[in-house]
Formats: C-alpha cells, structure tokens, sequence
C-alpha cells in the first residue's frame, strides 16, 4: 500500500480501481479473521475501527433520513471534510495519522497475559481517536494562507 501511495499521491499518476481495491480488500478482511481466530479479537477490531465506524455511520444515516443506502453518495465523513474546506492531502494525513496510532494501540492490545481492564481502556482509546477525527472533519476548517507577497 504504501508503494502505491507513492503513485497516487497529488498528482496521481495511476488509480487502484475496483480491479485492485477489491482483491486487496478481501485479503485484508481473511487477514483480520485470522488475527481474530488466533485470539487477537481487540486487534481484529482496533485495526479497522475508523472505516468500520465511517461505513456504518454513513450507512445509518441515510437509513434515518429514509435515503438508499444502495444509490451512490458523497455523505461519508472524508467527503464531508473536503466539502467543508480541508484539502485532499490534510484528509489523507488525517486519516494515516489515526491508522497509525490504531495499528499501535492493536499491537499493544496483542500483548499477552494483559488485563481486561487495559484491554478495555486501549479499546477506549482506539474510538476516542476516531471520534476525534470525524469530529475534525466535520467541523474544522482548514487555515486561509496568510502569506504576503513582497
């Protein structure tokens, strides 16, 4: 993934599409089963928590408003973001700053003989820090640039 990042950074240069979106998808859903089969369940969860929460949020919303949930969209938080001022990039950074921080919190939540209660509390955290950034994304601006020109 990241050697692909490189070549669709701004300016992309080639895109993923669904040819390759998909099978990656599924690899990394059969990698999250067995993670969750060999008894790293919090892990299993952690690691995907921001696009689960996204998905289902987004989901659940047109569900209420009594809009398909088949039909395509522009109603998740990423698109939000962008709609509201932040640029592609900042949303980019954004979200591989959170995946980073819940890939650190999966492999402590890994660690073994842990109590529950820290188990539980690394949970805490992993949804603190999504929320935190779906809130920034919905209602943060992005700063005008205050360079002057001499």
């Amino acid at each position: 993934m990241i050697g692909f990042l490189i070549w669709n950074w701004s300016p992309a240069k080639i895109f993923l599409g669904d040819v390759g979106s998909i099978p990656l998808g599924f690899l990394i859903g059969w990698h999250l089963f067995n993670l969750a089969a060999s008894g790293f369940w919090m892990a299993a969860l952690i690691l995907p928590l921001y696009y689960i929460t996204d998905s289902s949020l987004t989901l659940l919303r047109r569900l209420l408003s009594g809009k398909s949930i088949w039909e395509a969209h522009k109603e998740h938080f990423y698109q939000f973001a962008v709609k509201n001022g932040r640029t592609h990039s900042s949303v980019v950074r954004g979200v591989m700053l959170t995946n980073v921080l819940l890939i650190i919190l999966a492999f402590f939540s890994a660690y073994p003989k842990l109590p529950a209660f820290i188990s539980w509390l690394i949970l805490l955290t992993a949804c603190l820090i999504v929320a935190l950034l779906i809130l920034w994304m919905l209602y943060g601006k992005e700063k005008k640039s205050t360079k002057s020109v001499l």
